[in-house]
């Protein structure tokens, strides 16, 4: 059974993964480029999710790093989790994997993030605008 599977089965989410499970690089989770708006740092946290979930467990992304392997682009996800176990709690951190070669780079993405980068900008420009009428009509 896969980690698709496992997933699947305990979350009835179907993410576009394979390969391994994540705690390493040569078991690196295989993010698979599923079409033009492959999201794979949503993928990844949404993994994340649901292990903390299933292991119930708490986390937050204390680092992230992109790692050049043997021909691939690693994701690098360094998590620390805190578990309360009675009245101990627990705090670690975990590595964990993410192979993203199929989704990196990705040309539609990037003109997605380039069109909302204008918006953004636009919309600084229209504040710019606004607050320059407002000084003026103050004086």
């Amino acid at each position: 059974m896969t980690f698709r599977d496992i997933l699947k089965m305990q979350f009835g989410v179907n993410l576009p993964i394979s390969g391994g499970i994540g705690n390493s690089i040569e078991s690196a989770v295989i993010i698979e480029n599923a079409g033009p708006l492959n999201d794979y740092t949503e993928i990844e946290y949404t993994l994340l999710k649901y292990i903390g979930i299933g292991r119930g467990i708490e986390w937050k992304v204390a680092k992230q790093e992109l790692i050049f392997h043997e021909g691939k682009k690693i994701d690098k996800i360094i998590i620390e989790t805190t578990q309360q176990k009675g009245n101990q709690l627990s705090i670690a951190l975990e590595n964990h994997y993410f192979d993203i070669t199929a989704c990196f780079g990705n040309p539609v993405v990037k003109e997605l993030q380039v069109k909302e980068e204008d918006k953004i900008e636009g919309m600084k420009k229209f504040l710019d605008t606004l607050i320059d009428d407002i000084n003026k009509e103050k004086k």
